[in-house]
C-alpha cells in the first residue's frame, strides 16, 4: 500500500497499485510524463518527473519518492 499525502487539500489518499508509466518521463526533470495508478478505488492518471539521468519508458513500474508543488510526483525506476 501506498499513501500519498496532498498538504495543500490537507488528505490522504491510499493507493493500491503501483504507478504504471503512461507517458515517458524525460531524464532529469527536463520534463514531464505521465503515470497511472489506482487512487481511492479510481484510476488516475498524473504528471510525473524524474531525477533519473536517463528517460524512464512507458510501461515500466516506478516509485514515487516525492511530490513537487503538489501536483507532479517524483518518480524513480522500481527496483
Amino acid at each position: 500500500m501506498l499513501l500519498l499525502v496532498v498538504k495543500r487539500k490537507r488528505k490522504v489518499y491510499e493507493a493500491r497499485e503501483l504507478p504504471t508509466v503512461q507517458q515517458m518521463i524525460p531524464a532529469s526533470r527536463s520534463g514531464k510524463g505521465r503515470v497511472a495508478l489506482r487512487v481511492q478505488g479510481a484510476w488516475r492518471e498524473l504528471d510525473a518527473m524524474t531525477d533519473d539521468t536517463g528517460a524512464i519508458d512507458t510501461g515500466t513500474i516506478v516509485t514515487i519518492t516525492s511530490i513537487q508543488d503538489n501536483e507532479v510526483l517524483i518518480v524513480a525506476r522500481q527496483t
